[in-house]
């Protein structure tokens, strides 16, 4: 009998530290915060930037200042997308703030392949406003670079729609 106490408090003692080491993701989320806060920093100085030079910019350049916002926009919804789901998964439950209007209705069911669609659709969009970005800029990118960009792009959305496809043939 000791012996079996001794593989059950060792068991249990694992058990414990593989439960606990969960807490192990909160430095990447707050990594994660932390760069959506540096977008939000480079979208007000590009706002600031584009608002005070407004007439001194032409529209192809305020039109790429615009796509250049939805960028940082989408890039950052993402970031934001996948701290709530994968604390909310993996961490702990999100319930500070459970009895006010804030809470997020879709916070508790993403899952991972709600997530996955999710993650594949903004960066396939991301990757669509950066080519348009480079398009609407004209001589930034080589006619290589916009192909590799269009390639790129027709990679995501093609994964993208797979994806769906495969998920909805399993259920």
């Amino acid at each position: 009998m000791p012996s079996q106490s001794k593989a059950g408090l060792a068991e249990r003692a694992i058990e414990t530290a593989i439960y606990g080491s969960r807490w192990l993701l909160v430095p990447f989320h707050i990594g994660l915060l932390l760069t959506v806060i540096a977008l939000l920093a480079k979208s007000l100085q590009m706002t600031a930037s584009t608002v005070s030079d407004v007439f001194h910019l032409s529209v192809k350049q305020v039109i790429v200042s615009s796509l250049s916002l939805i960028e940082l926009v989408l890039i950052a919804s993402l970031l934001l997308m996948v701290v709530f789901s994968s604390y909310e998964g993996f961490v702990s439950r999100l319930d500070g703030h459970a009895e006010r209007k804030e809470r997020l209705q879709w916070g508790s069911r993403v899952g991972f392949t709600i997530l996955k669609h999710r993650l594949m659709a903004s960066v396939a969009a991301i990757c669509g406003v950066y080519l348009l970005e480079r398009i609407v800029e004209g001589g930034n990118l080589q006619g290589s670079g916009i192909a590799w960009t269009a390639g790129a792009f027709v990679l995501f959305v093609t994964a993208s729609v797979a994806m769906e496809r495969f998920s909805r043939a399993d259920h």
